[in-house]
């Protein structure tokens, strides 16, 4: 192909790719602004950021303790685990709202890159890379990479290509090439997202299977790079695993049919599944490229992507099976199969298409099979692509409702007690279709300062969710069966409530000493006297991230309690004794400060080895 040509090709497939993601937003100016997205999780990843990137400018670590939510819990992988990327960009993009944009407009071309690194990891030939990087643009705009962007799952979709380009590198290292591109992208592979370094970790055992003769010093050193640079990911995930609350586990993103192959590939209904065709043609072909690859005596390429794709494959259709496999939502690792197999098979069809001696009588002839080959593959994409449309999907700016919501919290609700909102999931007032749902309420500290339960999200996959109020349930049970609000309330120093469920409206209409103050949408509020932060004996306490600021303090029998969920980060300073004490049915037990001084800041550990207790314990 001449050079001409092949300058124009990579011109129009950036273009193609920055006219796509500038199409996902209302328009270009909503685009570049600062206003928040508020599709699905957006908002949730974008208060992580927020207070994942103060963290780090603290201690070096992007977890830590989190006063506005759950009565306190402390932020880390078990409920954002894949919020890096998002830090990373709030870190360097300023405006917190702005940078979430421009991730979403860099990521299909960010996937663009790393795959034609990827591709020339593996050392396929220019013209395969080309067809390679054509294939990924058409999957990324036509599988569920689009719908993960859409859905905030942003992260997973830069891992795909972060996996390819590293396992690549990898390729390349051992084959004789330079050793630092896997040096140097292996690290963001290894803490994009738990996918890419489980695809990671695949893709490196079979590489290492099938490579001959392969010296057990190269494996070992390959094997504590991947450890060391997996530890700012799994030190807070191994140290805080006492937090996560696996019983209450949703599992999405599942299959759990022996047939789901089948309903994947084929079903075209649905919008999440779209190139299900394509990516199954992709499968056999790489089929096709994996035996070419061994008819040549390509062992290594041939057997490493042979056990790597039977093994993602068999994985992502039949793990669900089983409950841990099920936990990881192995749906989500087809995206991972789908790009893999772009290797094997823009190699056969590069082979196929544009020969390396093409026959004299012709010279152009691959030139033509080539343009003719990509030119079937672009019409077939836009045929499937024809019955979803994409343009316009996320939704920027809070709406009327939000904005109503941020303003009475603002006015009414006092700074000194917490904010009870009822959270809804999919289909709520606060929740929305899967697409353009989201919602404002992992916003409202920033917005308003105040602390909340209810939230961050729907769903709460932490032990601390029983201080929370979703679907019709408050504290940890349905309203309507709910006895003791009033205490509850207390307990958690409620000052302001918003519901919008009718068990949840009549539950709190029927407690003494509460007001109404009208509707905001399908939310109704009400009024009632605080408690206060101190439960046994007295202060005048203000909390924000990492720090809990506590003046006046009068203990009761030299302790003073406060409404703040205990855990182990948590010291005193000046030092005091800090203990848990249990209250009620809450499994996560309350701050008990033992003789505390009149002035005192509760604060998170400088690393995880600060903590001294399990956030449980009694």
């Amino acid at each position: 192909m001449r050079r001409g040509l092949v300058g124009l090709f990579w011109i129009a497939l950036v273009a193609i790719t920055v006219v796509r993601s500038f199409a996902l937003f209302p328009s270009v100016a909503q685009a570049l602004s600062d206003e928040p997205l508020m599709n699905a999780d957006y908002p949730f990843h974008a208060y992580q950021a927020a207070i994942g990137v103060r963290f780090f400018g603290t201690r070096w670590a992007d977890w830590g303790y989190d006063p506005y939510f759950l009565a306190g819990y402390p932020k880390s992988p078990h409920y954002d685990g894949s919020v890096l990327p998002f830090e990373v960009v709030t870190a360097v993009v300023p405006g917190l709202f702005r940078a979430q944009k421009v991730l979403v407009l860099v990521t299909p071309l960010l996937t663009l890159g790393l795959t034609v690194i990827g591709l020339r990891g593996f050392g396929l030939s220019p013209a395969a890379v080309r067809i390679g990087a054509l294939l990924s643009v058409a999957l990324f705009w036509l599988s569920l990479s689009v719908v993960f962007l859409l859905l905030a799952m942003t992260s997973g979709v830069i891992g795909v290509g972060l996996a390819l380009a590293s396992l690549g590198a990898l390729h390349r290292a051992v084959t004789g090439g330079p050793w630092w591109p896997f040096l140097a992208l292996a690290p963001f592979a290894a803490n994009c997202h738990p996918h890419a370094l489980l695809v990671l970790g695949l893709g490196t055992v079979c590489l290492f299977a099938w490579t001959r003769p392969m010296p057990v010093r190269v494996m070992a050193w390959v094997a504590l790079w991947l450890a060391v640079v997996s530890l700012p990911y799994l030190v807070p995930y191994l140290s805080f695993m006492s937090v996560a609350d696996p019983e209450r586990r949703t599992v999405y993103w599942a299959l759990a049919r022996p047939n789901e192959p089948v309903r994947y590939y084929f079903n075209m209904d649905d919008g999440a599944r779209q190139a299900g065709i394509l990516e199954l043609v992709l499968l056999v072909v790489a089929i096709l490229g994996i035996r070419r690859w061994g008819r040549e005596n390509d062992r290594l390429r041939a057997g490493m992507f042979g056990a790597t794709v039977v093994a993602l494959f068999l994985f992502t259709f039949y793990g669900s099976l089983s409950r841990a496999g099920a936990a990881i939502q192995p749906l989500r690792l087809t995206t991972f199969l789908a790009f893999l197999t772009l290797v094997p098979a823009s190699s056969y069809l590069a082979c196929i298409l544009e020969p390396e001696t093409p026959q004299p009588a012709s010279p152009k002839a691959s030139e033509a099979r080539w343009f003719m080959g990509t030119a079937g593959v672009v019409i077939a994409g836009l045929v499937v692509h024809g019955t979803v449309s994409l343009a316009g999907l996320l939704r920027v700016g809070l709406d009327r409702a939000d904005r109503e919501l941020i303003g009475w919290i603002d006015r009414v609700a006092r700074p000194d007690a917490r904010v009870l909102i009822e959270d809804a999931g999919v289909g709520g007032p606060l929740g929305g279709d899967e697409l353009s749902g989201g919602g404002v309420l992992p916003l409202v500290p920033l917005y308003t300062g105040r602390a909340v339960i209810g939230g961050p999200t729907a769903w709460v996959y932490i032990r601390h969710r029983f201080a929370n109020a979703c679907d019709g349930e408050l504290f940890g049970r349905p309203a309507r069966e709910s006895t003791g609000l009033a205490g509850l309330l207390d307990r958690y120093n409620v000052g302001t409530l918003f519901v919008w469920s009718a068990d949840a409206y009549r539950a709190v209409r029927a407690l003494p000493g509460v007001r109404p103050l009208g509707a905001v949408g399908r939310l109704v509020g009400f009024a009632r006297a605080p408690a206060g932060y101190a439960r046994v004996g007295s202060a005048t306490v203000r909390a924000t991230w990492d720090r809990i600021d506590v003046e006046e303090a009068r203990p009761v029998r030299r302790r003073l309690v406060l409404s703040f969920h205990h855990d182990g980060i948590l010291e005193v300073d000046p030092p005091a004794r800090l203990h848990p004490v249990a209250q009620g049915d809450d499994p996560v037990p309350f701050i008990m400060i033992e003789d505390p001084p009149a002035r005192f800041t509760i604060k998170a550990g400088r690393s995880t080895a600060a903590r001294r207790g399990r956030p449980g314990e009694r």
